[in-house]
């Protein structure tokens, strides 16, 4: 399967499995050394779905924007001129 992984039942994983998984993934992408943490990602994703007019919000599961735009959308939103 590629490296992937699937748990069938709720399961508690603790935080050093976690760094260690996260570290080894960044050394196969080439990245050990980009100041990098797994929250960019959702960042990434949720700013890009903004810029293509998607809902961010819904994309995160979050019930208010308000939430979405505090913790993730650091990128202000472009609009093109009227004129």
């Amino acid at each position: 399967m590629c490296g992937r992984f699937t748990l069938t039942q709720p399961a508690e994983i603790a935080e050093s499995a976690l760094r260690t998984l996260w570290k080894r993934a960044k050394e196969k992408a080439g990245l050990a050394d980009v100041d990098m943490t797994f929250r960019d990602f959702r960042t990434t994703a949720l700013n890009g779905a903004r810029r293509t007019g998607q809902s961010a919000k819904d994309l995160a599961g979050h019930a208010d924007e308000r939430t979405t735009e505090r913790h993730y959308l650091n990128e202000p939103l472009k609009v093109k001129p009227l004129c």
